[in-house]
C-alpha cells in the first residue's frame, strides 16, 4: 500500500523556506515505507528538459497579510496541532506502531473539531480546500479508529488486531487530505520570509 507523504508538508511545520520557490509536497514511498516527514520537499521530477511537479501545487493567498495574521493566531496553531497529527498517524502506519497511530487519529479527530471552531482562512479558495481537508482528516480519524483495536492479554500484553480494508480506507482519507490541506496551506509558512 502506497502512502503519499507530502504532508502538506505535513507538513506545514516542518515545510523549508526554500519550499516557496518549488512548491510541491507529495512523495511516493515504496508500500508499505511511508516517506520521511521533516527530511525537506521532494524535489520535482525531470522530464527531458522540463520539471513536473509532484503532486498539486500550493494555492498562492490572494492577501498575504491577511492570510499571515490568521496564521498567527489559533486558526494558526490548530493548523500545527492538525499537521504534526496527520504526520504521525502517517508515520506510525505500520506492524507494531498500530497503538500509536490510533492514538494520533484520536488526537487528530479533536484537532479537526479545533480547526473547525476558528476563524476562517480570509481567502475563499484557501478556505475551501481547507474544509476539504478537513472532512477527509475527520473521516480518516474515524475510520483509523475503528480499523484499529487492542485487547488485554495476561497482565502486561495487549493483542492488536487491525481491519486492514478500514485502515487502508483510512490512509486514503488522509492522503486526500494531505494533498487538500498542502494546496490551502502549502504557502502560508513560507509568507513571513517571502
Amino acid at each position: 500500500m502506497a502512502v503519499l507523504l507530502g504532508t502538506a508538508a505535513a507538513v506545514y511545520a516542518v515545510w523549508p523556506a526554500s519550499s516557496s520557490t518549488a512548491g510541491y509536497g507529495v512523495a511516493a514511498s515504496p508500500p508499505g515505507h511511508p516517506a520521511a516527514v521533516g527530511a525537506g520537499s521532494p524535489e520535482p521530477v525531470t522530464a527531458g528538459n522540463q520539471q513536473v511537479p509532484i503532486g498539486p501545487p500550493a494555492l498562492k493567498p490572494r492577501n498575504p497579510s491577511h492570510v499571515t495574521a490568521w496564521n498567527n493566531g489559533p486558526g494558526g496553531a490548530a493548523l500545527a496541532a492538525l499537521s504534526a497529527h496527520v504526520s504521525t498517524a502517517l508515520m506510525a502506519h505500520g506492524p507494531g506502531r498500530f497503538v500509536r497511530m490510533k492514538q494520533a487519529c484520536v488526537s487528530l479527530a479533536a484537532d479537526v473539531a479545533t480547526a473547525s471552531a476558528q476563524p476562517p482562512i480570509p481567502d475563499t479558495v484557501l478556505e475551501s480546500r481547507y474544509r476539504q481537508a478537513l472532512t477527509s482528516f475527520a473521516a480518516g480519524a474515524a475510520d483509523c479508529r475503528a480499523a484499529i483495536s487492542a485487547s488485554p492479554e495476561g497482565d502486561e500484553d495487549n493483542v492488536i488486531t487491525t481491519n486492514l480494508a478500514l485502515l487502508d480506507k483510512a490512509i486514503s482519507e488522509l492522503d486526500a487530505g494531505v494533498r487538500a490541506l498542502h494546496q490551502a496551506t502549502g504557502k502560508i509558512a513560507t509568507l513571513k520570509k517571502a
